[in-house]
Formats: structure tokens, sequence, C-alpha cells
């Protein structure tokens, strides 16, 4: 008797597919956090410089 229901266990391209989408995810991931925390984290070292360097009269600027 044969089965009518489809073979599941063909997965050729199944391996590339998840690394693949593993690293989008991976990259979308670092790229958002490295794009918010980058500003958050210039703000910050600005704001210990100028406390460090209050008596001086140097305008501070980040790049």
């Amino acid at each position: 008797m044969k089965s009518t229901e489809p073979n599941l266990k063909d997965d050729s391209g199944q391996t590339i597919l998840e690394f693949v989408l593993l690293l989008s995810i991976i990259l979308g991931l670092s790229i958002t956090l490295t794009g918010g925390l980058n500003g958050k984290l210039a703000v910050r070292w600005k704001s210990l410089v100028e406390v460090i360097a209050w008596p001086s009269d140097t305008a501070i600027v980040v790049r």
C-alpha cells in the first residue's frame, strides 16, 4: 500500500536558510543597538569630560 502523504524528510537547503535568517537577525540587532547606544554614549562621555575639565573655558565638541 502506497502512502499519499508528501515526503517531509527532504530538508536540503534548510541549513543555509537558517544560517541566512540568523545572520540577518544578528546583523539587524547589532546595527540597531550600535546606532542607539553610540548617541547616548557620546553624550555621557561629553558630560564626563565637561565635569573633569570644568574650570576650563574651552568648548567641548563631540564629532
